[in-house]
């Protein structure tokens, strides 16, 4: 497998991980939590406060993880095809390599998220709490 080819996997892993990112983020504000926004209950402030904190943290990642899709496929392309340099042979196959990549994409996107809704949310909750 060349370089080129191996960015171009690797590009399209970390962009299948922004979209399920994506979808993800844009699934976990319920019609319900919509509602209950709009009606504003002290009971359950905590519950829009953690649900729109997550979409928001889902957003971050995946758009993090579009920017790096982006600029792995751009790099990718870049690259030479008429000098192309082999990569270290280890017995990895493209689907290998596209699991890989994946695994290691949405391991990124956890983390990112995870910081991001414990920022959010403390926010939120702080500002909800304040006089």
């Amino acid at each position: 497998m060349d370089e080129e080819l191996a960015f171009e996997i690797a590009g399209i892993s970390v962009g299948f991980m922004a979209a399920i990112c994506f979808c993800i983020g844009s699934m976990m504000t319920s019609a319900h939590d919509m509602a209950t926004l709009s009606k504003t209950h002290g009971a359950s402030v905590s519950r829009v406060a953690h649900s729109l904190a997550v979409q928001r943290a889902l957003y971050a990642a995946g758009a993090l993880l579009l920017l790096m899709s982006c600029g792995l496929q751009v790099w990718g392309i870049l690259l030479s095809s008429t000098n192309p340099v082999d990569l270290p042979q280890v017995p990895l196959t493209w689907s290998d390599l596209l699991l890989v990549v994946a695994a290691g994409a949405g391991l990124i996107a956890f983390l990112i998220a995870r910081w991001i809704y414990k920022r959010t949310l403390e926010k939120t909750l702080r500002i909800v709490d304040s006089p």
